[in-house]
């Protein structure tokens, strides 16, 4: 997955981030000022870090996981929903 241009961050200066708190014992408030970020940001990257290692660093697309109001795909099935029947009075719709 490609960095987006406004990113401060890339996998390698996440890493370097981590590591200055785990291995180096730099303060979080300190690794965020050397790399130009919040501490929230720190703290979410060492979260991930400590939960799944190095692969918890990788970039993760945006895309929402399920999209409720999304519409179907074609050759998804038919999810036609059959007209209404007509006003027994009126034979109207």
């Amino acid at each position: 997955m490609n960095t987006h241009n406004n990113a401060r961050l890339t996998f390698a200066r996440r890493l370097e981030m981590v590591q200055d708190v785990t291995e180096r014992g730099l303060s979080q408030g300190a690794a965020a000022l050397a790399q130009g970020v919040s501490v929230p940001t720190v703290r979410k990257w060492l979260g991930r870090y400590l939960a799944y290692g190095e692969t918890g660093l990788a970039d993760r697309s945006s895309r929402p996981a399920f999209s409720p109001r999304a519409m179907v795909s074609e050759g998804a099935g038919d999810r036609r929903v059959a007209p209404a029947p007509a006003h027994p009075s009126t034979h109207c719709r």
